[in-house]
């Protein structure tokens, strides 16, 4: 009987302290914050099934605007035959991760428009369109999951944020319960691609392998 008592009292003194923590963290949004570490892409990534051309860094600047601050931007290229493919990589250290807004201030193209919003599992990407390109754009988060709206980025940070390890290593100054940080992922390929698959289809595949790619190697804090 002791026991179930002290077992239940320690369930809820740790249920206690997390809920505070969360609370908190959502009132004082600087709260739990760790300054985030300078990150340089890998000069090459592997794709199953393309042949790497090589990468380019991307100019960050007209987009470095409050509130989603992008630290470094690299676009990889590959190409099967004659089909083309551009992966576009951006950094964000302090994001609210809706991705029809970045994709706006990042100019991608004046005639974007949303299509469709997809989940697979947990993780969420949008499907876009103009007349020359189809992409598919999705923000990565520290959780290895990915989001495509503000709010399904804020339910994930939240879900993080009730975590007793990350609650642990928080306290010990080894990580940020408001982690920010997302890698923002736009892939496009050309709508008169010779390939005899759609460009969604080329784009999908494409994003399975990339996201398993990138879930164990997010950037550390």
């Amino acid at each position: 009987m002791i026991g179930k008592t002290w077992h239940h009292s320690l369930l809820s003194t740790t249920a206690i302290g997390i809920s505070l923590v969360a609370a908190y963290s959502v009132i004082n949004s600087d709260a739990g914050n760790r300054p985030a570490t300078d990150f340089v892409f890998p000069s090459k990534i592997p794709l199953p099934s393309w042949e790497y051309v090589g990468k380019q860094t991307i100019d960050v600047s007209p987009i470095e605007e409050a509130p989603d601050v992008i630290q470094s931007a690299n676009r990889y290229r590959y190409r099967d035959n004659a089909t083309q493919l551009n992966i576009d990589m951006y950094y964000l250290t302090d994001t609210r991760g809706q991705i029809e807004h970045l994709l706006q201030k990042a100019r991608i193209s004046p005639d974007l428009k949303t299509q469709q919003i997809k989940q697979q599992d947990n993780n969420y990407y949008s499907i876009f369109s103009d007349r020359n390109y189809t992409y598919l754009s999705s923000c990565l988060n520290p959780t290895g999951e990915s989001t495509v709206t503000q709010k399904q980025f804020s339910e994930n940070l939240y879900k993080r944020s009730l975590n007793l390890k990350l609650l642990s290593d928080w306290l010990l100054g080894k990580a940020s319960i408001r982690d920010r940080r997302c890698l923002w992922v736009t892939i496009s390929t050309p709508n008169d691609s010779s390939s005899f698959l759609e460009p969604t289809d080329i784009l999908e595949q494409t994003w399975q392998d990339w996201h398993q790619w990138w879930r164990p190697r997010f950037p550390s804090l």
